[in-house]
């Protein structure tokens, strides 16, 4: 990480340059992944071209949309999971080769791809930067703040949800409420398995690694003089509330204490339990219901899990142990063939070995934990738990929050079966974030 002064320096040097990337600074030697012009989507394992953006190098070929992906620069993938990740890993203004099939024959097309642009925020200067892990994963970083704000300033840290996404482009609306109301920055950073960061892809990516790669992330970030190092705050979304506690604790081990954390649409129960409840929201819930089965397909769920997440079994070695194991196999919600929710099986074995409870009082910080009443997967009592335990021992440290007629991805729902389908939903993300400004206001203004 480079000096405050050498900072300044280049972010002078880019206003002279360029306006229009005022408010960006570029560091580090990641290449820039490729802007390709086309969408995917996945059938039998294949990729298809999907929709080519007109004027762009692809579209310029004679790639049409419903051409199949075959290869990759001259790489082949069995699955569409490992496609989408050959295609991730191109840079920008490097020739590509795809072999694409058509109507029963092979094509081969070229073309070169410009890099994505970086993105400017609004009223914000972001420093994008590169931190390279002792595993050897190389990992973007994205540090944001006003540009009327002056450092050392706080930071809140983005600890993401479960499934892969680029999260260092357009700042995520609730951390821009946060950025426009307070003075304080914020890191995001790109795992391993997305946007121009190097390492394993999403269906690698472990639970463990991921811990590891975010307080890698961190401790190199504060060292940047604009950080203030007394007041780092992290937000866990989703499952990433669950890793955001286990990221505290381990920066406690590095002596580096966290101010303050905010969790949203994760608790602290153990993973085999919020699994458990995962499956019981989706029978509860889902089309096909029958309320009178409920206890008995719960059964065989529960066993399975036990099966899976405890004893660390591969979910086709327990479908072996008989019909009932089989068929269970096949209806787990998010659990694919090789994969679940896009993670490999033992990012969630790995979450079911942690005490996140534990974690939580060893790091006994002031504590926000929001839930949405109508979450798809998080019952209220995961959520309440974490703040009944930290208040029991140290008094007032933690709020709770619930957001009536919210589900978890922080839209407005008249029912709760509509909140499940996400069926004409209000985003009311504005909600959330002003929760989030009013409790980080009252722990800056001490």
């Amino acid at each position: 990480m480079k000096s405050l002064s050498a900072v300044g320096l280049l972010w002078c040097i880019h206003i002279l340059s360029t306006s229009a990337i005022a408010g960006i600074t570029v560091e580090g030697d990641l290449s820039r992944r490729a802007d390709l012009g086309f969408s995917v989507s996945a059938s039998d394992n294949r990729l298809a071209i999907k929709e080519l953006e007109e004027g762009s190098p692809a579209a310029r070929t004679s790639l049409i949309a419903g051409d199949i992906i075959v290869s990759v620069n001259g790489k082949t993938y069995t699955h569409n999971f490992e496609g989408r990740d050959l295609l991730r890993r191109l840079n920008g203004g490097e020739t590509v080769s795809i072999v694409v099939q058509r109507a029963g024959s092979e094509l081969q097309f070229e073309f070169v791809p410009e890099e994505t642009p970086f993105v400017d925020t609004e009223n914000a200067h972001t420093i994008y930067d590169v931190v390279e892990t002792k595993d050897g994963s190389r990992l973007r970083t994205a540090l944001s703040h006003r540009q009327d704000v002056k450092g050392p300033m706080p930071l809140v840290v983005l600890i993401q949800w479960v499934s892969c996404g680029i999260v260092t482009d357009d700042l995520q609306p609730e951390l821009k409420t946060v950025m426009d109301a307070l003075p304080v920055a914020i890191l995001r950073v790109e795992r391993s398995s997305d946007g121009d960061s190097e390492g394993p892809a999403c269906h690698e990516l472990d639970y463990n690694t991921e811990i590891r790669h975010y307080t890698s992330a961190i401790l190199d970030i504060v060292g940047n003089q604009i950080v203030d190092q007394s007041r780092v705050y992290l937000y866990g979304s989703s499952l990433g509330s669950t890793i955001a506690p286990l990221v505290a604790q381990e920066l406690k081990r590095k002596k580096l204490l966290v101010a303050g954390l905010m969790v949203q649409g994760g608790g602290g129960l153990t993973h085999v339990e919020r699994m458990i409840n995962f499956d019981r929201i989706n029978l509860e819930r889902r089309n096909d219901r029958e309320f009178r089965s409920i206890h008995e397909e719960m059964m065989p769920r529960i066993l399975f899990q036990t099966e899976y997440l405890i004893k660390r079994r591969h979910p086709d070695e327990i479908a072996r142990d008989g019909d009932a194991m089989a068929r269970v196999r096949d209806d787990i919600l998010g659990l694919g063939k090789f994969n679940h929710y896009g993670r490999p099986f033992a990012w969630h074995q790995q979450a079911a070995s942690h005490d996140f409870l534990e974690a939580w009082l060893d790091v006994a910080a002031p504590t926000l934990v929001v839930f949405a009443e109508f979450d798809q997967f998080e019952m209220s009592y995961g959520h309440r738990v974490i703040v009944d335990v930290l208040n029991r021992e140290h008094p007032g440290i933690a709020d709770y929050v619930e957001l009536p007629n919210i589900n978890h991805f922080n839209d407005f729902h008249t029912d709760v079966d509509q909140a499940y389908f996400r069926a004409d939903g209000i985003p009311a993300i504005d909600l959330f974030a002003s929760e989030m400004v009013k409790w980080l206001r009252k722990g800056l203004a001490h």
